[in-house]
């Protein structure tokens, strides 16, 4: 057995950025050089505070990068996008998101080279009765804006790995679900779901360890797994409860 090696960085910085519509800017020859250049977060148009009707329409996000250096698995996520976005990777369209206030990823360790790579975005903002929140912004009593306005983030693991919440789609699970139960002013039961999957060509003997630590870093619980064999494209939840 050996640890799933998991990085998670910020990837907030050198996009290019048009506020309209631009044919073909999803393909991985595009030349955005004449965009502009911006970090996320990001609007689309900076409005002012009596604003009556803001910016309504669609915008593109491109960003060139290199492959994480030997990545097993490599995870693209955005913590929102408003509110429809159609996402390219080097040129082939992987999916379309609706809803500008849910994360969503992208697993695109098949489709990297070791350099020159592009990811596109072409958002929609404009009134969508099949998005929520449905109605017209007109008829609303707040404001939805557009562009890429959360963080972005580039994650790597292994193969044998804990899921991303998002990705996996697992009702009540995906990666690591916490709930408590019998909470006294003494103690609280702390269960803790692991959702492990292994996307390698062999099983694989896997063990979870958790551990829970105070405010200041000091370890005040531990449980460690009895190994369980998951096959080839298996997933499994480990499940354990800690008192503290």
């Amino acid at each position: 057995m050996q640890s799933t090696n998991r990085t998670r960085k910020k990837w907030n910085d050198g996009w290019r950025f048009l506020r309209g519509d631009a044919t073909n800017a999803g393909s991985a020859a595009y030349d955005d050089s004449a965009w502009d250049a911006v970090c996320l977060p990001h609007t689309p148009k900076i409005e002012t505070v009596d604003v009556v009707s803001h910016f309504q329409g669609i915008c593109w996000y491109r960003k060139r990068f290199d492959a994480p250096p030997s990545a097993e698995k490599v995870y693209i996520e955005f913590e929102a996008a408003m509110q429809v976005a159609e996402v390219w990777v080097n040129g082939v369209k992987k999916f379309t998101h609706l809803g500008g206030y849910l994360p969503f990823a992208l697993d695109v360790t098949d489709d990297l080279s070791q350099s020159g790579n592009v990811i596109a975005l072409r958002l929609d903002n404009r009134d969508n009765p099949n998005v929520p929140p449905g109605k017209p912004l007109g008829e609303l009593d707040f404001s939805y804006f557009g562009g890429l306005y959360r963080n972005a983030w580039i994650a790597t693991c292994g193969r044998v790995h804990i899921t991303d919440p998002v990705y996996a789609n697992v009702q009540a699970g995906g990666g690591v679900f916490v709930t408590y139960e019998n909470l006294s002013r003494q103690s609280a039961e702390v269960c803790v779901k692991t959702h492990v999957l292994n996307e390698r060509n062999a099983p694989a003997e896997v063990r979870v360890i958790t551990v829970i630590e105070d405010s200041d870093g000091v370890e005040v619980a531990r449980h460690v797994c009895g190994a369980i064999r998951i096959a080839s494209g298996e997933a499994h939840t480990f499940e354990e409860r800690l008192t503290v």
